[in-house]
This record gives structure tokens, sequence and C-alpha cells, in this order.
């Protein structure tokens, strides 16, 4: 038996049912529906139920692979990221970006200093990957971010992965990070 097969024979019911005025919505107290439906997630067969509210676009339900529930769920992690790091706005975010980029900078110029060339660089110690790893961490995670989008702020992402990378090969590092 294939899926397809069987959601067409009606065997599995996706559309589901509706309860009308079933319920209040929990955010704001208007009378909303519940549905109830079947879902076929990881190969097994899922009853789930769900609650729409048109009036706040409220939504809950219990299926696992809720495109609607994964999308809220991956703002609400971003969301919690940018404020871990203190970004509340627009310009904290280009202002956290901007120390990234700075520091960023300075690690450049003290490895060109303190390893003028190929062969010193190669006898770098590891306490002198420590930093440089912290702020390509913050980096790599400004990329969760919802300000990520920003255009000015793709642009100065775009100049400190390069300024990264620049360190990468100045040591003479994979730059697997």
């Amino acid at each position: 038996m294939y899926y397809g097969t069987l959601v067409s024979e009606g065997v599995i019911d996706l559309d589901g049912f509706t309860i009308h005025n079933a319920g209040e919505c929990p955010s704001c107290n208007v009378l909303v529906d519940h549905r109830l439906y079947e879902s076929c997630s990881y190969g097994c067969l899922n009853q789930c139920r769900s609650i729409d509210c048109p009036a706040c676009g409220y939504h809950s339900c219990d299926d696992d692979c809720c495109s609607a529930c994964h999308a809220r769920s991956v703002k609400e992690e971003s969301e919690e990221l940018a404020i871990s790091y203190g970004i509340t706005s627009n310009s904290h975010a280009l202002l956290f970006l901007a120390d990234i980029e700075t520091e960023l900078m300075i690690l450049f110029a003290k490895a060109r200093i303190d390893f003028p060339d190929a062969s010193a660089a190669n006898a770098a110690p590891r306490s002198y990957m420590e930093p440089i790893t912290d702020v390509a961490i913050r980096l790599h995670d400004f990329h969760k971010m919802p300000y990520s989008a920003l255009p000015s702020s793709k642009e100065i992402v775009s100049v400190s992965s390069s300024l990264l990378n620049d360190i990468y090969i100045h040591l003479g590092w994979p730059d697997g990070f």
C-alpha cells in the first residue's frame, strides 16, 4: 500500500472534520473551531487536533510535522538567541556586528604581527584559536537571528566572514568552522 493511494481512497483523512464553536481561543477568548484530522509522519498514522483562531491568528495542534508550529518554534528560538546576546533592535544588531568586525580586525592585525610568515604561523599555539573561535561562533549565531536579513547586516556579515577567512588562511588553519 502506498500513502498516496490510502489518501485518494479515503483511508487516511487529511481533511478531517470540524467541530464548530467547540471552545474559546486561549489567546483572545473568541469561539473557535476544532479540526480533527489524520496525519502521516515518520511512517505512522496519527490522529491530530488543531485550533486556529480567525480573530487573532492563534494556532495550536498536536501534529508532529505541522509547518505552522515549526515556523513559530524556529522564530521563537531565533528571537531568544538574539535576546541572549542583548540584541533587541536593528541598531543593537548592527552594533553587535560592528563589535565582531572590530574584534576580527584586531585579531587579524595581531596574527600578522605575531606570525609574519607561514612558518611562524604554523607554530601558533592552540590558545590563539580560542578568541577567534569565540568570534566565529557569535558570527555563526547571528545567521540564526531575525536581524540577519537586514540589508546592512548582510554587508557587514560578508566583510566579517571574509576577515575570518583571511585569519584562517594566514594562520594556515583549515576553515572547518
